[in-house]
């Protein structure tokens, strides 16, 4: 952008010289500040040699369309030029548990899933008495929606495995699964 304004400045230049006829010198001019950078140096040298020219009286055949021409290409050059993209937002995905889980029962309603884990528990105190339960939606089509009702945390698929066969000694429906889903909230933990 700096780079075109400088150009652009410096074609303006070119008709102000021209007009003075080479007749009258300009005054010395401080160099402004400029940006350290390669183009905005050419600008101002471009600038310094257009003025030096017109003081002396030095014909400037033809620079306007030269000028044009090269003010066109930069600033087609930088339309051109990709708009940096923007970082697309990092979706994370749910993250997978790192702990296993054994999967009891489904119920249709969160009400039945608490009365079905307080069940559980009074029948099989030694096997889920010690574990937190969780439920999980679980889209099965047709039949619609259910609440898994999980068992566990266990550290090790051994460990979920070994649950599940006390838990089917005692004819209850048992899946090794990973531990996820939300904390089950009964009235006595509220």
């Amino acid at each position: 952008m700096l780079r075109t304004v400088l150009i652009l400045a410096s074609v303006l230049l070119i008709p102000a010289c021209a007009t003075t006829g080479g007749h009258s010198t300009p005054a010395q001019r401080p160099s402004p500040a400029v940006a350290d950078h390669p183009d905005a140096r050419l600008a101002i040298a471009i600038a310094a040699e257009l003025e030096a020219r017109a003081a002396t009286g030095t014909a400037l055949a033809g620079p306007r369309p030269q000028m044009e021409a090269l003010a066109a290409a930069l600033w087609s050059r930088n339309e051109a030029e990709p708009a940096p993209e923007a970082e697309p937002e990092e979706i994370i995905p749910p993250g997978r548990s790192l702990l296993y889980g054994v999967h009891i029962a489904s119920y249709r309603t969160q009400d039945h899933a608490i009365q079905g884990w307080r069940t559980m528990q009074d029948l099989l105190p030694g096997v889920l008495g010690p574990l937190e339960a969780r439920v999980e939606p679980a889209d099965l089509g047709e039949r619609g929606v259910y609440l898994r009702l999980k068992a566990g945390p266990f550290t090790t698929p051994e460990a979920a495995q070994s649950a599940c066969r006390s838990l089917s000694e005692s004819a209850i429906y048992c899946q090794v699964m990973a531990f996820s889903g939300e904390a089950l909230v009964t009235d006595a933990e509220n």
